[in-house]
C-alpha cells in the first residue's frame, strides 16, 4: 500500500509510531539507549549459594628433614618451627569430600621468602580423585627456603581451596 499505514493493516486498530527526522531525535534515542543499558546493567543478581568446595587439605607434612618441634604435619593454627640444613620436601595429602570424580586438580605449594625474592611456587597435578578418596602429592626439591624469619607455607588447590601455615625455618642445633 502506497500512502498508507502498513502496521494499521496487519494489527486493526495499531498504527505506526512517527518517527522524527533530524540529530535532535537521534540524540534523545541514543541516550534513551543508554538508560536502558544502564538499567539493565545495575539490576542486582542473586549470588549462588556458598558451598564447600569437594576437593580439601587433609595434612601439610614436612617430610625431610624429619627434625621438627612440632612433630611432622604443619598447623595453620600456630607457628611451625622447621629445623633444615636447607633442603626441605613436603607431603600434602588431599581429600574428595564430594559424591563425584574430580578431575585435573592443580595443587599449588607456595613458599613466601620476603621482598628479597619472589616465592617458591611448585605445582602438581592430580590426573582424578574419586568420592572420599585421599592422595598424597610429594613436594621434592622446593629451593632455598629463608631462614630465622617467619614466613608462611601456603596450599592451594583448583576451586579455590587454600590454607596458610605460618612457618620458621631454622638451623638445627
Amino acid at each position: 500500500m502506497i500512502g498508507g499505514d502498513p502496521l494499521a493493516e496487519i494489527v486493526p486498530g495499531c498504527r505506526a509510531p512517527v518517527v522524527p527526522r533530524g540529530p535532535a531525535w537521534w540524540a534523545r534515542a541514543a541516550l534513551l539507549i543508554l538508560a536502558v543499558a544502564a538499567e539493565v546493567v545495575v539490576l542486582p543478581v542473586a549470588a549462588a549459594p556458598a558451598t564447600a568446595p569437594p576437593i580439601t587439605i587433609a595434612s601439610v607434612e614436612v617430610t625431610f628433614p624429619t627434625h621438627q618441634r612440632n612433630g611432622g604435619s604443619l598447623s595453620s593454627a600456630r607457628l611451625n618451627v622447621v629445623l633444615t640444613a636447607g633442603v626441605v620436601a613436603f607431603r600434602v595429602v588431599v581429600r574428595n569430600s564430594g559424591r563425584i570424580d574430580q578431575t585435573h586438580i592443580a595443587v599449588k605449594l607456595v613458599i613466601d621468602r620476603g621482598s628479597r625474592s619472589g616465592p617458591i611456587v611448585k605445582t602438581e597435578t592430580l590426573d582424578g580423585l574419586g568420592p572420599g578418596q585421599s592422595k598424597t602429592i610429594p613436594f621434592s626439591h622446593v629451593g632455598t627456603v629463608p631462614f630465622a624469619i617467619q614466613t608462611s607455607v601456603t596450599v592451594e588447590l583448583t576451586g579455590g581451596g587454600s590454607r596458610a601455615y605460618p612457618v620458621v625455618f631454622a638451623l638445627p642445633d
